[in-house]
């Protein structure tokens, strides 16, 4: 089994997988994810403020793609149950003492609040195909949403701030998406896939691109978390095992004229 784990200002090279198997999106990764060919962002634990263990917290991103169907899989992995704000447990639920008039944790990646304050929980993973430190699509639940009605593919409309509705436009193309339960006890990870996802690459299977992680609220006392990174270039790596494997071929030409 080949996982690639990368740092968060790591690099690495990636060839299309087609392996023996493919991630369970069942909302906990586990082992379900033991497969061939996934790499593995890694985010630094403990980067939100405002309280400790929470669902907001970002330790990694994971990435899996299968050229044969074309899928591109992915998962993020938080602190306890994605989408639980104060990490009681609950990700419906304010169990922090003596909270704040904002300090308020929506179910299903939601929305709510009181005393004329709203909060709106979002996560997203943003995708900049041609890297040209623009981000095109958006895979997440928009600000103004919720996971169970809206966690989607999503046309990005914006800049590098995600908290805006406004900035999540509507995808009308041939690629779909499929998500793993709402963030709870028995799924407390983010697991979704891109079907087509070469329709957003003008239809090349050689996956290239920058990505964006962003999950958190916009409203409240906790800060977010975001992760970057880049999925590399594989037709590099092609091309040096193309270029190795030519080599050796030589060598053993040579050797095996020099023996005769």
């Amino acid at each position: 089994m080949a996982t690639f784990w990368v740092g968060a200002l790591g690099a690495c090279l990636m060839v299309p997988y087609r392996g023996e198997g493919a991630p369970i999106l069942d909302g906990d990764i586990g082992t379900d994810w033991d497969v061939s060919g996934v790499y593995v962002f890694a985010d630094e634990a403990g980067d939100v403020t405002g309280v400790s263990d929470s669902g907001y917290d970002i330790l990694a991103t994971h990435f899996y793609y299968d050229s044969t169907p074309d899928v591109l899989y992915v998962a993020i992995d938080t602190d306890g149950i994605a989408g639980d704000a104060d990490g009681d447990g609950n990700p419906g639920n304010w169990g922090g003492a003596n909270p704040a008039p904002n300090d308020v944790d929506p179910a299903d990646y939601g929305f709510g609040g009181g005393q004329g304050i709203t909060v709106y929980e979002s996560f997203g993973v943003a995708f900049d195909m041609n890297r040209d430190e623009t981000y095109d699509y958006v895979a997440g639940v928009r600000p103004n949403g919720d996971y169970t009605d809206d966690a989607g593919l999503y046309v990005w409309g914006g800049g590098a701030d995600f908290w805006y509705d406004d900035d999540w436009d509507s995808y009308s193309g041939a690629a779909t998406t499929s998500w793993s339960p709402s963030p709870g006890d028995s799924a407390p990870d983010i697991e979704f896939k891109i079907t087509g996802f070469s329709l957003l690459n003008n239809n090349s299977k050689v996956i290239d691109f920058n990505f964006r992680v962003h999950n958190g609220s916009f409203g409240d006392n906790i800060g977010e978390d975001f992760a970057v990174g880049s999925v590399p270039e594989p037709r590099v790596l092609g091309l040096l095992a193309t270029l190795s494997l030519m080599g050796a071929f030589r060598r053993r030409r040579r050797v095996a004229t020099e023996g005769t």
